[in-house]
């Protein structure tokens, strides 16, 4: 019986997120899903506080982007790749932080990216962005070739 209420006491706990919230951190990813369908630096700065940074592990270290750094590669992408298909499936709010989970389906891989938001003035921001690419399998099962 322990284990239930237990399970019940964290439940009470859990973040509700309001509509307005909610909306409000939907428009501000939105702006990032448009720069990735788009290249386009001018949404990036629309999605991510200029001090936001994106970390991911490369050739099994960590690497970081800042802002200047993403928007010059947008900048220069002249063949963007919209993706299939977006989600949000999570998003919590605690006062002015929040977090984020977004789903991005491409032809030939997914992004899995979790994002780290605050409010600042009245305003949702992207802060943080650390995400893992996973390329299907072929179907053989071995990795397919994504480059």
């Amino acid at each position: 019986m322990a284990p239930i209420f237990a399970l019940a006491a964290l439940l009470s706990f859990a973040p509700s997120v309001s509509v307005e919230d909610r909306s409000a951190i939907e428009a501000t990813i939105g702006h990032y899903f448009k720069a990735g369908d788009t290249s386009s630096s001018n949404e990036l700065r629309e999605a991510f506080h200029p001090a936001a940074m994106m970390f991911f592990v490369k050739d099994g270290a960590l690497s970081g982007l800042s802002q200047p750094e993403w928007w010059a590669r947008s900048d220069a992408n002249k063949a963007p790749v919209a993706a299939l298909s977006r989600q949000i499936p999570v998003v919590e709010v605690a006062g002015n932080a929040a977090f984020a989970k977004v789903v991005s389906v491409y032809p030939t891989h997914r992004f899995e990216d979790y994002m780290s938001l605050m409010r600042i003035d009245g305003r949702w921001w992207i802060v943080g962005k650390i995400f893992h690419r996973t390329v299907p399998l072929s179907p053989s099962g071995r990795p397919r070739d994504d480059r």
